[in-house]
């Protein structure tokens, strides 16, 4: 007998119990499903979190601040002292200034980032680029913070959608620290101010020298940054306002350290601890929210073995209640002279259709399933997993044909005793169909 008549016999074997097939294929169908939605969900997942997050953060970058109940101060002393560590790059303190920032007849209150210039250096730009001077205050800016410019007396609205129609790497700005108050163009103080009113900031000019190039859900977008000398120059020309602001020219409220390699940043962060000042990391959180992806993925890989195992138990049940309405068609077979190997080969082509055909079907349905969310276009919570608009559950080909090869194999897998039992059947036994 050919492969061919294997394939036609077991065609004619489903065929005549296709009610019975047919749901047997149902039940490998929504494991299938289960298999393909199940492991979509943790590639969609991981592949938000790598978008939304690790994309946009710097890895290599570790945040320092003085610890809570700790008496070190960050001082140049202790920057040089991040600088000589292992594996450290760059370091650089960090000063929080507010500032007024005054374009044509657009103002904001920005609160500016002061680093050293090379901290932002790997900063990817839309146009502009990093500071050209050390001593006037440039700025570099995300595409958010020009949104917070507008019309002075005008609210600040959430709703604005676009930045004031400025050429905004040309546009000289009015600077001030603090809340804006300004003397005069030379900066002199005003001769009328008493010793009993609050300190008022001298004016400089400035500009926008960078505007950084980050993506839609980037946090680079709302951040503005500038040279740490030129902070140090203004808190030097505004001592009595930078007291009051509480700025110091060499203590820092913070400091920036970046490893040369991701693989120094877990040793450098134990040595900034020990040294009795706070650190942090995003790979801290990357490593938490990747433990939370797994055990999520765990439970729904348990949800999918599940529904497998159900499938099998059903073909198998399928198969076995075929061998006892088959008996006298199988003692035909043993009479006429076809092998054992034959026999046992229609029951598990039989079983490996089931698998093949519920395969196909889960795929296709598991297809449509991704279309109808991807369609959806809104924030969705599924199994405990946030999927934020835009996301669309990514189903790739290896993936649906491995949930095919694994359908198919389930169902060869399930028909294996039945098949066995068949060939088991003495030739007297099956044609008297007892």
């Amino acid at each position: 007998m050919l492969m061919i008549d294997v394939l036609r016999l077991a065609f004619m074997g489903l065929w005549r119990r296709k009610s019975r097939a047919a749901l047997t294929v149902v039940g490998v169908m929504i494991g299938t499903v289960c298999i393909v939605i199940m492991v979509s969900l943790g590639l969609t997942n991981e592949e938000q979190f790598n978008m939304l997050f690790v994309q946009n953060m710097n890895l290599t970058e570790i945040q320092v601040n003085p610890a809570e109940n700790g008496n070190r101060a960050i001082d140049q002393q202790t920057i040089e002292m991040f600088k000589g560590m292992d594996g450290v790059e760059n370091a650089s303190g960090v000063l929080n200034m507010p500032l007024q920032i005054t374009a044509g007849a657009y103002q904001a209150n920005l609160y500016i980032t002061a680093v050293e210039a090379s901290m932002i250096n790997r900063l990817q730009y839309q146009s502009g680029g990093i500071f050209t001077s050390e001593s006037s205050p440039e700025i570099v800016v995300g595409t958010e913070i020009l949104k917070s410019f507008r019309k002075e007396g005008e609210d600040i609205r959430e709703d604005v959608q676009t930045a004031p129609p400025l050429d905004w790497l040309r546009q000289v700005m009015s600077i001030t620290m603090g809340n804006g108050s300004a003397p005069g163009d030379d900066g002199a103080l005003m001769e009328s101010e008493s010793e009993t009113k609050s300190p008022v900031s001298r004016k400089y000019k400035g500009r926008i020298c960078g505007i950084i190039q980050g993506t839609e859900t980037s946090d680079f977008n709302y951040q503005s940054y500038m040279n740490l000398s030129a902070a140090k120059k203004m808190i030097r020309e505004n001592r009595k306002l930078s007291k009051e602001l509480g700025l110091e020219m060499n203590r820092f409220g913070s400091a920036l350290v970046v490893a040369n390699d991701m693989e120094h940043v877990t040793s450098i962060l134990q040595q900034i601890r020990e040294m009795g000042f706070d650190a942090y990391s995003p790979v801290d959180t990357i490593d938490t929210i990747k433990a939370e992806q797994n055990r999520q993925q765990g439970q729904l890989s348990l949800i999918a073995f599940v529904s497998l195992l159900v499938s099998a138990i059903g073909i198998a049940n399928t198969m076995l209640t075929s061998i006892l309405e088959r008996k006298a068609q199988i003692g035909v077979m043993k009479v006429i002279g076809l092998s054992i190997s034959r026999i046992r080969g229609v029951f598990l082509v039989e079983s490996a259709l089931i698998g093949l055909g519920g395969g196909i079907m889960g795929c296709v349905l598991s297809l449509l399933f991704s279309l109808i969310l991807s369609n959806n276009g809104g924030e969705s919570t599924v199994f405990g997993m946030y999927f934020a608009q835009g996301i669309h559950l990514i189903i790739p080909l290896w993936l649906l044909l491995s949930a095919l090869a694994v359908s198919v194999t389930i169902g060869v897998l399930s028909g294996i005793y039945p098949a066995v039992r068949a060939t088991k059947m003495s030739p007297l036994e099956a044609m008297r169909g007892s």
